[in-house]
């Protein structure tokens, strides 16, 4: 079927809940640690509807080549910013990096799954 825009939204909400509950759980008292980690939700929750928006239009371009395209750009595109937030938000907050690890592993994870899950919806549509 189609992927409707309420449906991704719907979704991107409780990937983003599911995602700060986590994280918060995670981070403890640690306030530093809380605002990285909804930096972190909030920086995925941006990047996917980004993500979203470009493979739906790619899906309705007649270039057949450009959906994967803009797959394997992504996926270069969110590691080299990741990378970019993780180094800022590791020089303006007192946190460190090993206590970043696992909140960044379990919202990289949630995301990718959704962006994935989504990307491939919006590649069925074409066919």
């Amino acid at each position: 079927g189609q992927m409707k825009r309420t449906t991704f939204y719907a979704w991107l909400l409780l990937t983003a809940a599911v995602s700060t509950l986590a994280l918060y759980w995670m981070a403890g008292e640690s306030i530093a640690l809380q605002k990285a980690a909804l930096g972190m939700v909030v920086f995925f929750v941006v990047f996917t509807q980004l993500m979203y928006h470009l493979g739906l239009r790619s899906s309705r371009s007649a270039n057949p080549f450009l959906f994967t395209q803009i797959f394997m750009v992504s996926v270069l595109f969110k590691i080299v910013l990741l990378t970019l937030f993780v180094v800022v938000l590791l020089k303006l907050m007192e946190v460190n990096p090993r206590q970043l690890a696992a909140p960044l592993g379990t919202t990289y994870v949630l995301f990718t799954i959704l962006e994935t899950w989504v990307l491939m919806r919006l590649s069925k549509q074409r066919a």
